[in-house]
């Protein structure tokens, strides 16, 4: 993984025949908050522990005519004091190439991959996502299609039927009238094959989704999925919408607020209760309000505290799973830019 990434920024980067505009960024931070869901249990039993919090992250960037390349790792660590199975220590690392081709059009290719550990070695999981795209870019509109393939491979034994791994197409087309606004629609296409699945199972799954956003003295998104899915496995049949909200603004002073809704609903034909899957995704990319405040400092250090909150349910009548997380940090951020290339 780390040899692909760093490949595919130093293609982006070689051969430069003219200056490259380039800048980096280091960011860390430390902090402390209460989870009232530790152990990301659906179901009564869940009991509220105190945590210490850690992040580093590094990113850099370069553009130049008719290219862009950026890389970005980050390492995170969550530390309980009455959950000691809950520690976790999370990675991932990202990067991206977008290379101009003329008369608006431009290819582009990225990987991601993440990784997570945890003490009680539950969720312990890898994921790694490959894209390669084509796009252009008019005055008002754009548009573009991707192919992608992507690996989710949870290590806790009895999760491992989980582990999925397939293809995915991807267009979508964009509209930028004037004052700050945009809209787009896309749909997707994918495949996903569940090797160590019990006599074997295959999911198809087809998308659609609707978008919205707004830039100008705030920003504001908004975005409808719809989701079908089609498995070969009795019962792995659904129908799922999704809403997203998100929002933010520089209040005085600098600080910032940003505020993110994320609604889910899934309908299964069989009333199938998937608690494993609950306990894989944590609930987290289901039903959520999360908040989070900056306030600066000086000298590049800021406070920020977050507030989110997580609900979920399973199906009709099934499990119901809540999560509140509240943290408060410290952190630190710094930044250069620089020069590559021959001029």
């Amino acid at each position: 993984m780390c040899r692909s990434l760093a490949l595919l920024l130093a293609l982006a980067l070689a051969g430069a025949a003219r200056a490259d505009d380039g800048a980096w960024e280091a960011r860390g931070e430390v902090g402390g908050g209460v989870d009232t869901n530790p152990g990301r249990l659906a179901g009564p039993g869940a009991v509220a522990a105190g945590f210490t919090s850690a992040l580093v992250e590094a990113r850099a960037g370069v553009e130049g005519e008719g290219r862009r390349a950026s890389v970005r790792i980050a390492e995170a660590g969550r530390l309980y004091l009455r959950a000691p199975r809950a520690n976790a220590l999370g990675s991932r690392l990202e990067a991206d190439v977008r290379l101009g081709l003329g008369a608006g059009f431009g290819a582009g290719a990225s990987l991601a991959g993440s990784d997570l550990r945890e003490r009680g070695g539950v969720l312990d999981q890898g994921t790694f996502r490959g894209e390669a795209t084509l796009a252009w870019e008019g005055e008002r509109w754009a548009a573009s299609g991707g192919a992608a393939w992507s690996l989710f491979a949870p290590r806790w034994a009895e999760f491992r039927p989980f582990a999925s791994q397939g293809p995915e197409l991807a267009a979508r087309l964009s509209h930028s009238p004037s004052g700050g606004h945009a809209v787009a629609l896309g749909a997707t296409l994918r495949s996903s094959d569940y090797g160590a699945w019990p006599g074997g199972r295959r999911d198809r799954a087809a998308g659609g989704s609707a978008e919205w956003a707004y830039r100008g003295p705030f920003v504001v998104s908004a975005r409808y999925d719809l989701t079908g899915n089609r498995s070969t496995f009795d019962g792995g049949d659904f129908q799922r919408h999704r809403v997203a909200l998100a929002a933010a603004a520089y209040l005085s002073g600098d600080s910032s607020l940003a505020v993110r809704v994320r609604l889910q609903r899934s309908r299964y034909p069989r009333a199938l209760q998937l608690q494993e899957q609950l306990l894989l995704e944590g609930g987290e990319g289901q039903d959520a309000v999360e908040a989070r405040l900056v306030l600066p400092v000086r000298g590049g250090w800021e406070l920020a505290l977050s507030l989110a909150r997580h609900w979920s349910e399973v199906v009709r009548g099934g499990p119901s799973f809540d999560r509140t997380v509240a943290a408060l940090t410290l952190g630190f951020r710094h930044g250069a830019s620089f020069t590559m290339g021959t001029p």
